[in-house]
Order: C-alpha cells, then sequence, then structure tokens
C-alpha cells in the first residue's frame, strides 16, 4: 500500500493511513513498520531530515527493512548533497552485501548491482555519461533504474 500510495502521490492519504491501520500490524514489528513508511514517505515528499531520522528509528529486525533503509539512505546523502557520507556508506555496505551470507545470492546481486551502478556515476567524468547510461540499462538486475538514470544525468551532464 505504501508504495502504490507513494507512486500515485497519495501522500496525505498515505500518512493517514500509515497512522490509522497500523494498530493492526503485530505489536511485534509495528513500530518498525511505522518508522520504515514514514521514512519512505518522506523521502517520496523530499523531507530527507524527517527521512533519515525516521530511518535511525527502525530496529532492523526484519532484513527487507534494513536493505531498503540502506538504499533511501544513499539516496539520501545524493539527494542532500552529502557525497562524503555517500561514498563512505557506498562502501560499507558493498561490504556487507559481499560478506552476507543470509541474504539471496540474486536479491544480493541486484543489491551489488545498483551500489556498483551508483558508483560508477560518482566516478564517472561527463564525457563518460553515454556509456553510463548504456551500462545502466545493460544491467537486468538492478533496484532504482530510473533514479540511477536521473542521478547519471544530472551528475554526468
Amino acid at each position: 500500500v505504501v508504495k502504490l500510495a507513494i507512486r500515485v502521490k497519495r501522500y496525505q492519504w498515505l500518512d493517514q493511513f500509515i497512522d490509522q491501520y497500523s494498530v493492526y500490524l503485530s505489536p511485534n514489528f509495528r513500530e518498525e513498520a511505522i518508522n520504515y513508511s514514514k521514512a519512505e514517505l518522506a523521502f517520496s515528499k523530499q523531507n530527507y531530515d524527517s527521512c533519515l531520522q525516521h530511518i535511525n528509528q527502525v530496529n532492523f529486525t526484519d532484513p527487507q527493512y534494513f536493505l531498503g533503509s540502506r538504499i533511501m539512505l544513499l539516496k539520501s546523502f545524493y539527494a542532500t548533497d552529502a557525497l562524503d557520507a555517500l561514498s563512505s556508506q557506498l562502501a560499507s555496505f558493498m561490504m556487507f552485501l559481499r560478506r552476507n551470507k543470509k541474504i539471496s545470492n540474486d536479491y544480493k546481486q541486484t543489491l551489488l548491482n545498483f551500489c556498483s551502478l551508483l558508483h560508477l556515476i560518482l566516478r564517472s567524468r561527463p564525457d563518460k555519461k553515454d556509456k553510463v547510461l548504456q551500462k545502466i540499462e545493460a544491467t537486468k538486475q538492478k533496484v532504482e533504474g530510473d533514479w540511477l538514470r536521473q542521478v547519471a544525468q544530472e551528475m554526468l551532464s
């Protein structure tokens, strides 16, 4: 529901939905689900400070929340021009992914591809923009392909 509401930009409705229906979630992961959902909502509204505050409140008992929050964190650092923090977090996340044996190989590769493409964008020069965009298109297993294309267009123009 959160992803769909964000996609159609029903932000106010989503905020009310999270508050109203979170009581129906299991108490074991309610707070985590609320904070993760509110972080996604804040990110979509380009309220990066609020996004980071909610990410910091997620306990990460669910691996999907942890992995999704790392992607959101990287995107937030990019959006706020915190490029040193972005580079550091990117390196740390890639190392975590490579060492982690609990994440399925396919999903791990998808996340590593995202990280590799973002790293490529960050270290490329504007005259390599077409090559970078081709590499993004050629990479089949990736998350946030639209976002990566947008970042490549912005940074390499």
